[in-house]
């Protein structure tokens, strides 16, 4: 077979190699799909990898947001799944940024508190990983001033912590902590009026 290539004029030819590519990338993409469909969530991500292998693949954005997506949907690996998002990310001029799927996706990921966002062994706190959510959809927001989606997640963002830090005040409060729980309500009040005016942003502005 190697020496029918070889004797083959157009063998190894960019339109060839190109072809080839596109037609192992579809069978790849249709493999892992049928891995995850089955439960077999290894042999999945697997072949997601063999995916982002190929050469137009190494720096496709819309192929690494894929797999941040598969392997927070077939095994919570969000470790993994914020390290290939950010990578998805960085492919992307400053200029440009996020597409809005992207800066969610991480947002939200940093905001679930339930999985760590690294494989570090000290984790960052969870005000840090706040910080980092907001600046994400707040960069997005500084760049796309007119979509209103976003403006509702910023709502939705500052409404999560608020409810956080009201639970943390009422913990405290009944461990006899006024001090600790005074504080939790502040910072629960100024997150709850946050949350209200990116709410009424974002019934101002146009769907």
């Amino acid at each position: 077979h190697g020496d029918a290539d070889a004797r083959n004029p157009s063998f190894g030819k960019p339109s060839d190699v190109a072809n080839h590519y596109r037609e192992r990338d579809v069978t790849l993409r249709r493999l892992a799909f049928e891995y995850e469909l089955i439960g077999d969530y290894r042999q999945a991500i697997s072949l997601y990898k063999e995916l982002l292998e190929l050469p137009h693949n190494e720096e496709s954005s819309s192929t690494w947001f894929g797999y941040a997506r598969l392997l927070m949907r077939c095994a919570q690996l969000q470790p993994q799944a914020v390290e290939a998002l950010q990578y998805c990310v960085s492919l992307r001029s400053p200029e440009e940024g996020p597409s809005l799927y992207e800066a969610v996706f991480l947002a939200c990921m940093l905001e679930n508190h339930a999985l760590p966002c690294s494989d570090d062994v000290q984790q960052p706190t969870p005000s840090t990983r706040f910080v980092a959510a907001l600046s994400i959809i707040e960069g997005y927001v500084d760049k796309h001033a007119g979509e209103q989606l976003p403006l509702y997640f910023l709502f939705v963002i500052y409404a999560f912590e608020a409810y956080g830090q009201q639970a943390e005040a009422t913990e405290a409060a009944s461990a006899g902590e006024e001090g600790v729980a005074a504080a939790r309500e502040e910072t629960a009040q100024a997150f709850r009026a946050e949350a209200m005016k990116y709410l009424e942003l974002a019934r101002l502005t146009p769907g």
